[in-house]
């Protein structure tokens, strides 16, 4: 393939085009993302596409942007054109979808090459989803940038206190997540001593109590209809958000396996769902009601809009491609507050998850065996059932203890 960068960069934007993008949105991927890193590599002399090179010119592009030099603007646009050109050198082809904000934590080269590294390390090694995987590598960008700012400008002058000093000053902003900032920094020591370049660092980290979790919300039945009359309502999208909410409602899918449903993955004659679950990587195969097909047809037939993506549910303006998953996330809590049956606060955890623990805890009130639950949901063990069981109001009752040979002082309980 092509690996001379004006090349590349004229390959993508054809096929942008070809995603509905309009010369304004063309001409800006141009010149507030793909110039800038031409540029930059031109002035050391780089044509080709070399991704170390990609990837220092990232960092020049985020500095400049960062004292003035250039807009601002152009150092996420830049971003997202280095992500499309390694998806093309890679695949021949790229696709559109939002990429996570810059995490606005910048490293000198020796600890970016080892975030990298560590980062490609977790990929190998450890069986863990993306999301998780980028939020270790987060924190352990954290800690780099710790140490580099505390005078350790080599990993080998790490020692204990340092590492302890980094536990309490995360207590700043991850107060309820430190079990994430142990684990993190444990596999970041993993990966060091495999190559023996620094002490064994994991003493620091001290073990802690399991902290009590939060009940979470789960929706009414009451809910759940005002849910979907909103939906029917919308002047925007009616078809693909009742759609949606019946499959969360009736099948308890994750906002993230419904946006990555393919046309392919629906067997209308058996109406059945046939999908590989994106956190847990474990194949089901759901059957769904009338209603549910219903509305899934009716999108498709008068509402999708006309596009080669392979997704069932897609973007209603251009460019014309699948949903990101805190989309979802998004339409449910515009219509519960439009709903006048839902109180709706923010911050009261209610949210797209909430359509999976109503479906979880319906089928536990209904005694419907575990085994089988933990096969609708996709769980891997019965422990991941534990949260749903806990917040089952009916199940819940069942263990009250009988305190009518309790003395009181007054003439009732209170």
């Amino acid at each position: 393939m092509e690996r001379d960068l004006k090349d590349l960069t004229h390959c993508i934007l054809d096929i942008l085009k070809g995603y509905g993008i309009g010369k304004y949105g063309i001409r800006n991927y141009y010149y507030e993302g793909f110039k800038p890193i031409i540029e930059v590599c031109s002035k050391k002399g780089v044509t080709d596409y070399v991704e170390a090179d990609i990837q220092s010119a990232l960092r020049t592009i985020a500095n400049d942007a960062k004292s003035g030099k250039i807009a601002k603007v152009k150092a996420p646009k830049s971003r997202k054109a280095a992500y499309l050109l390694k998806e093309y050198v890679s695949t021949g082809n790229v696709t559109l979808h939002r990429l996570r904000p810059d995490p606005k934590i910048y490293l000198s080269d020796y600890y970016e090459a080892i975030s990298d590294d560590f980062g490609e390390y977790l990929q190998d090694s450890k069986n863990l989803v993306p999301d998780s995987r980028q939020t270790l590598v987060s924190i352990s960008r954290s800690f780099l940038k710790y140490l580099d700012d505390n005078g350790r400008h080599s990993i080998q002058q790490v020692d204990l206190k340092i590492v302890k000093d980094f536990l309490i000053f995360s207590t700043q902003n991850h107060a309820c997540s430190m079990d994430y900032v142990q684990r993190s920094l444990k596999y970041l020591a993993e990966f060091l001593l495999q190559n023996n370049k620094c002490l064994d660092f994991r003493d620091a980290l001290l073990s802690r109590p399991t902290p009590r979790r939060k009940l979470r919300p789960v929706f009414t039945d009451d809910e759940v209809d005002a849910l979907l009359e909103e939906a029917k309502n919308s002047d925007t999208n009616p078809l693909r958000d009742t759609a949606i909410i019946l499959i969360a409602s009736n099948l308890g899918l994750r906002a993230i396996d419904i946006v990555n449903l393919k046309l392919q993955d629906i067997d209308w004659y058996q109406s059945t769902l046939k999908f590989v679950q994106h956190k847990t990587g474990v194949e089901c195969e759901l059957p769904f009601e009338a209603e549910v097909g219903n509305a899934i047809a009716a999108y498709i037939l008068k509402e999708r809009p006309s596009t080669k993506e392979p997704f069932v549910f897609i973007r209603s303006r251009a460019p014309f491609v699948g949903l990101s998953s805190p989309a979802l996330g998004d339409m449910v809590r515009s219509y519960m507050k439009e709903s006048d049956r839902i109180a709706y606060e923010s911050g009261d955890l209610k949210g797209f998850h909430s359509f999976r623990r109503y479906v979880a805890t319906k089928m536990i009130d209904a005694d419907v065996p575990k085994d089988t639950v933990k096969d609708v949901l996709g769980h891997l063990s019965l422990d991941s059932m534990k949260p749903y069981i806990r917040i089952s109001r009916n199940k819940l009752a069942l263990c009250a203890l009988d305190i009518s040979g309790v003395p009181v002082s007054q003439e009732e309980y209170v």
